[in-house]
């Protein structure tokens, strides 16, 4: 009896020392989050109830520099639904994988309803090691938010000679020469059902296009870089920009809930404004500045 206890005991012992040595399982430390790491990658993690039974994950995922070793350069992501609690180890039970940094965000379906649904994310280095990240968790149905506003805490006009003018006092320009980039006190926990953005026109020419995109990237400090780095997408979410082109009214209100959605899991929740062609617009920055309203959930 004696022997059998040990020999039990012995066995689980041997079971966890190969487990905690075993990168399969058990992750090395922590991914970088701080937006502010030039080796981050994974920049945010927000979840919200889509409905009575799914929940729909965003993340940000942008492309490693290129000076960046292998065993920090992140190729596949991991996000591992659980009912019982957060995933610490990275074990085969309900889980989605990712190698397409294009793909953002991802609808669970048929989840079980009046449940608490924990959400854990992880990543793999190109060396093959799998690092814990972030955790959310919701309880369906959850809880919404509607009309919540968000102001505008920074704005720039920024133009192809690499001037920048910071928080403009008055006025903002936007033509295809010059163009503006806003930050909104939305919180990075924030899930986005529906997001409106209003700016008040002081002038506008017609025959303009307009642009709204998320940065999922930090603008560079050089000022001539924060121009290129806008025109060459290399800080801009490209694929979930949203594109007008007809004339705004007195009070332009216009629906870019993905922008919004991918703009708040960024590392600034920031929107570049953006013409290619035509004439352009001066908006109000002062008495009346951009500012979205958003139905959230929780």
């Amino acid at each position: 009896m004696k022997r059998n206890l040990i020999l039990n005991i012995s066995i689980v012992l041997g079971v966890l020392l190969f487990v905690s040595a075993c990168d399969l399982f058990v992750s090395p430390p922590r991914l970088r989050e701080n937006p502010n790491d030039s080796r981050s990658q994974i920049t945010g993690f927000a979840a919200g109830p889509t409905g009575a039974t799914s929940i729909t994950t965003v993340w940000n995922w942008v492309q490693p520099k290129d000076w960046l070793e292998s065993y920090e350069r992140i190729d596949e992501i991991k996000i591992i639904h659980s009912t019982l609690g957060y995933q610490e180890l990275n074990i085969p039970f309900v889980r989605k994988t990712f190698t397409d940094k294009s793909i953002w965000q991802y609808e669970w379906k048929d989840l079980k309803a009046d449940t608490t649904h924990y959400f854990s994310l992880f990543a793999k280095t190109e060396d093959g090691r799998w690092i814990p990240s972030y955790k959310i968790k919701l309880t369906l149905p959850g809880k919404v938010e509607s009309g919540a506003k968000y102001t505008r805490v920074n704005s720039i006009n920024i133009d192809n000679g690499g001037n920048v003018y910071l928080n403009p006092s008055t006025t903002l320009v936007l033509n295809p020469t010059k163009w503006i980039v806003l930050f909104f006190d939305i919180p990075k926990n924030t899930f986005i059902k529906s997001a409106t953005i209003t700016l008040s026109p002081q002038l506008s020419i017609s025959g303009s296009d307009y642009i709204f995109a998320p940065l999922d990237k930090i603008l560079p400090k050089d000022n001539n870089d924060k121009w290129n780095s806008l025109v060459d997408n290399s800080i801009v979410n490209k694929l979930v920009e949203k594109e007008f082109t007809q004339n705004p009214p007195i009070v332009g209100t216009f629906d870019i809930t993905e922008v919004v959605r991918a703009a708040v899991v960024g590392p600034k929740q920031a929107i570049v404004i953006k013409t290619i062609s035509g004439g352009g617009f001066t908006y109000d920055n002062s008495g009346t500045p951009p500012f979205i309203t958003a139905d959230i959930s929780k």
